[in-house]
């Protein structure tokens, strides 16, 4: 902003004094306009400023930020978990089930037998 003036030494963390007597508005037209902007400051004098919330607003968003980061991470972890079982749990059904048509067809078999050995042995006694 033209004609506003920042000493580096008087800044601590998110505490920012600035002179505005370069910009021709006294400190309480700066303070009203910024506050139409969303900006809220406070007026030290008839041209120094504080901007504290800007600075306090955009650290609380950029640690929000990071949270959700993280909690999405976590998240799309435990999902991938959850596929690899299920893929896991998929093939051991699946050997399962072969398995069991395996047995299925070699009881059908037996069954067979037995029946044409039955059929065989009645034919025989009755004859």
């Amino acid at each position: 902003m033209p004609g506003v003036v920042v000493d580096p030494e008087t800044v601590e963390t998110n505490i920012v004094f600035f002179d505005v007597a370069g910009t021709g508005s006294s400190a309480v037209e700066i303070v009203e306009g910024l506050a139409g902007l969303g900006v809220r400051i406070g007026a030290m004098g008839e041209t120094s400023q504080v901007i504290t919330s800007a600075v306090e607003q955009q650290r609380a968003a950029n640690d929000e930020i990071s949270k959700n980061a993280q909690l999405t991470a976590n998240e799309t972890q435990l999902v991938s978990s959850a596929i690899q079982e299920m893929s896991r749990e998929t093939a051991t059904a699946a050997d399962l089930s072969s398995s069991v048509r395996a047995t299925a067809s070699e009881v059908e078999e037996q069954v067979a037998d037995m029946q044409s050995d039955l059929t065989q042995k009645m034919r025989r006694s009755y004859g």
